[in-house]
């Protein structure tokens, strides 16, 4: 609000136009909501495309807060920009330009045709998978079809086989769920597909294995079937922010996974050098920034949103997916952002019945919850 006075006086002074005077306000206000949102919001939700366009209002600022946008994230410093990150922000600009120019057509055309995409996918199997795609599009969510092409869809069925048919081998196997490594040179990151069972927590025991190995999350994709499968999507990166290239890391981080399966409420803390958690924690306190939760169902139709913003440190997000499953909450989808030592992480939650969060004691709760989590040493209950 300061900074938008000033540039008021600024603009007079230097007597510019209304016009351009507008879009110096804009510019000023908005500075930091192409790259917030690109990096915490669902980029395939039309709700996402639509908001944002209200706050650009044109294209002519849609362009100069691009312009602005790409300067400040590569001036800042390599650790703040990556190609991961300027890979989204390139993807809600083009979003976003298709919605100024053309409106709610523009949001029909994001919508791929279901039916399109299941013949698109029988093309690229063989014949015995007939049952299996039956399955798949019987019971995956909407925003699942919205988000891959048929190419990626026929190989996601094809690891849903390699689960099954290890499930069908051994008991020990059932377990454990079947991986798919992806690397992304040219986005600075690795796709790190995992198809099994459905079970609490799940996702918590995932990023605990990838925690042990000092792999970095940067975002993920859950996507629950009707069936009781799950997949879940991940994009990772080493400390260097790199994609994930060393066999040992991948096969320690599936070994410990299915390890965590087999006890009811593994910790992956002890495997974690305090050490280098506790350094970690000091250099994260650097920041001096304090703790921020938000909850609140006002952002989308069909999810509830919380966004955390607390100083970062080795182990946080494991400790605050363990929250969200004591909690008893569904997580969705998530964004996690790490700027100048300070997390910003974003999910779209529900309750297990697919309900959002509405209950004020319930909601009170989790935000205890994820305020223990984001203390450290941990708080004790």
């Amino acid at each position: 609000d300061a900074s938008a006075t000033l540039a008021q006086k600024v603009a007079r002074r230097l007597q510019l136009t209304s016009e351009r005077r507008k879009m110096l306000i804009t510019l000023v206000n908005a500075h930091y909501e192409l790259s917030s949102t690109a990096q915490k919001r669902n980029l395939e939700d039309p709700a996402t495309t639509s908001q944002f366009a209200g706050i650009v209002q044109s294209k002519a600022n849609l362009d100069a807060l691009m312009l602005l946008t790409l300067a400040d994230g590569m001036g800042t410093s390599d650790q703040n920009w990556s190609d991961w990150k300027e890979g989204l922000v390139w993807t809600l600009y083009r979003h976003t330009s298709e919605y100024l120019e053309h409106g709610h057509a523009a949001l029909d055309f994001f919508r791929r045709s279901v039916g399109e995409l299941r013949e698109g996918v029988a093309k690229r199997l063989s014949k015995d998978f007939t049952e299996e795609i039956g399955a798949h599009f019987g019971h995956m969510p909407e925003r699942y079809w919205q988000m891959f092409d048929s190419e990626v869809i026929a190989e996601h069925l094809k690891l849903f086989r390699t689960f099954l048919e290890n499930h069908l081998r051994s008991e020990l196997g059932a377990l454990s769920p079947a991986f798919h490594w992806v690397a992304r040179p040219e986005l600075g990151h690795s796709e790190v597909w995992v198809c099994g069972w459905d079970r609490p927590r799940l996702l918590e025991r995932i990023a605990g294995a990838f925690l042990s190995c000092h792999i970095n999350i940067l975002s993920a994709d859950i996507f629950t079937r009707g069936d009781n499968l799950a997949l879940d999507i991940f994009r990772v990166c080493n400390t260097s922010i790199e994609p994930i290239s060393n066999a040992k890391d991948i096969a320690r981080v599936e070994a410990r996974l299915a390890d965590s399966l087999l006890v009811e409420d593994y910790d992956f803390t002890p495997l974690l050098s305090k050490d280098a958690r506790l350094k970690t924690y000091r250099i994260s306190q650097d920041a001096d920034l304090p703790t921020k939760i938000s909850i609140t169902n006002s952002m989308h139709p069909s999810y509830t949103l919380v966004d955390v913003q607390t100083p970062d440190r080795l182990g946080l997000l494991y400790d605050l997916l363990r929250a969200f499953g004591e909690a008893g909450v569904n997580i969705e989808l998530s964004r996690i952002t790490t700027e100048m030592d300070v997390a910003i992480d974003s999910f779209y939650v529900t309750w297990k019945d697919g309900q959002m969060l509405t209950d004020p004691a319930a909601i009170r709760r989790l935000q205890r919850l994820l305020q223990r989590a984001c203390s450290w040493p941990r708080e004790k209950r």
